[in-house]
């Protein structure tokens, strides 16, 4: 009797680390920005939320208000997703954009921070209205993307 709970708690200790393998989430460490989405609060329910697309197909969400998602979550997108969005990013002559996109008569929309990565340099625009078409299509496949996405909670 002795022997068959030795041999119980043995075999419970070896398996037991891996049934908790299958837990781990294998973000990646060092994976970088590309592009940075922020949108900030108006006067009704607008959602308040960053997310972050990073290298390799990681999309980070941080919730502040308004948002389905309550706690900041990560996910892996598609592969067509990522090489789409990469495709419009890279059609976009970021040096050539303007830093505010803005009509001051408009007083209830919400505002939308894009942050572009490129090796060491970022570049901020802030957009409440008129942005440039391809600006326009970048945020609605962004914000598509963000809405269809599986998301996991962050460690």
């Amino acid at each position: 009797m002795k022997n068959i709970i030795q041999n119980t708690t043995k075999a419970i200790l070896i398996v037991l680390p891996l049934l908790f393998n299958g837990c781990k989430i294998d973000l990646p460490k060092n994976s970088k920005p590309i592009l940075k989405l922020e949108k900030s609060k108006c006067f009704g329910d607008c959602a308040m939320y960053s997310a972050v697309l990073k290298e390799n197909s990681w999309l980070e969400f941080y919730p502040k208000e308004n948002t389905k998602i309550k706690s900041p979550s990560y996910s892996k997108i598609k592969k067509t997703d990522y090489k789409s969005l990469l495709n419009i990013i890279n059609s976009i002559p970021v040096k050539n954009l303007k830093s505010e996109y803005d009509n001051k008569l408009l007083m209830d929309a919400p505002t939308i921070h894009l942050t572009f990565y490129k090796g060491q340099n970022k570049r901020r625009i802030k957009i409440r209205a008129n942005p440039p078409k391809k600006l326009k299509v970048l945020i609605k496949q962004f914000e598509q993307i963000i809405k269809s996405s599986e998301w996991k909670p962050l460690p």
